[in-house]
């Protein structure tokens, strides 16, 4: 609590698997929680690692006490167990949306569960790529992942009274270059009613072969791809001067926590943050196009 009073606790059986295993409903007085059997803990590349049953566990905030209490069984909803110990999960609007696979091999396990917070039964949608991310696009979500040929994928989902796939577009030859969350980003178009209509950006690098990279950034490009009425087209690539880069002995930045590329909107203005390089670019007529770019990597080792 904010005010200064003794926090709370309750034990669970199970582990949560990161930042979006949980969603709290003030309205309804509880903290939703996924849970896993088996995790790894959080220290660097543990949380990674998860296995086992899954279930959503409902915590009403009354039961946030001593930490002697032990949630009652009837508070854990058994949820279908993926294949793999790499975990996807995401709260978006009414529903939790969950997926796993086996490291780069996300493609051979397609599979989104969309599960109703009212309590309805869970819903499996087929994907032509796997995942390896969910985000939100207004009221909407979206799933990245590559595809067996080597594509990356991106699936539209409406999640209505049922969920569904709206639109999926592929880049091919293309990786997600860098994992952490604040990597992705969905502008709205002014007056688009609930996102239906925006501009998305993605760190992506254009090796052919996952390498593990992504997970420390390896943003060679941001792409950016247009939303107009549910529908998805790429709108091109605002990319990093390579041919320049040197180990600078992190003088004045690191990549390992807070990784190093992400789509910056800052009112109509569009960034492309790689590295030491930021570039402006402007979108029309559905393309993105370089309009300046500066450097700001300092002298270093080299």
């Amino acid at each position: 609590p904010l005010d200064g009073s003794r926090p709370g606790a309750v034990q669970v059986a199970g582990s949560p698997v990161d930042q979006f295993s949980f969603a709290e409903d003030a309205e309804d007085g509880v903290l939703r929680v996924v849970l896993r059997d088996v995790g790894d803990g959080e220290g660097m590349w543990a949380s990674e690692y998860s296995m086992g049953k899954i279930s959503l566990a409902t915590v009403p905030f009354a039961s946030f006490e001593s930490g002697a209490g032990i949630l009652v069984r009837g508070n854990y909803r058994e949820l279908p167990e993926p294949e793999g110990w790499r975990f996807q999960n995401r709260f978006v609007g009414d529903y939790l949306l969950y997926s796993a696979a086996e490291y780069a091999r996300e493609g051979e396990t397609p599979i989104v569960y969309a599960v109703p917070l009212d309590g309805s039964a869970v819903q499996q949608l087929s994907l032509t790529h796997g995942i390896t991310r969910f985000d939100r696009m207004g009221s909407d979500a979206i799933a990245v992942g590559p595809s067996s040929d080597g594509a990356l994928g991106f699936s539209a989902l409406s999640l209505g009274k049922r969920a569904k796939i709206e639109d999926t577009t592929m880049l091919a030859a293309a990786n997600e270059g860098e994992t952490r969350s604040q990597a992705f980003f969905f502008r709205p178009d002014a007056g688009s009613r609930d996102g239906l209509s925006g501009t998305l950006g993605l760190p992506i690098t254009r090796r052919t072969e996952r390498s593990g990279a992504e997970f420390l950034g390896s943003g060679s490009a941001i792409a950016f791809l247009r939303r107009e009425d549910r529908k998805l087209k790429p709108a091109g690539e605002l990319a990093a001067r390579t041919e320049n880069v040197r180990d600078d002995g992190c003088v004045a930045s690191c990549v390992d926590w807070y990784g190093n590329a992400r789509p910056i909107f800052m009112g109509d203005r569009i960034f492309a943050l790689m590295g030491y390089e930021i570039v402006e670019g402007s979108m029309s007529d559905g393309s993105i196009r370089e309009q300046r770019r500066i450097s700001f990597a300092p002298s270093g080792k080299r």
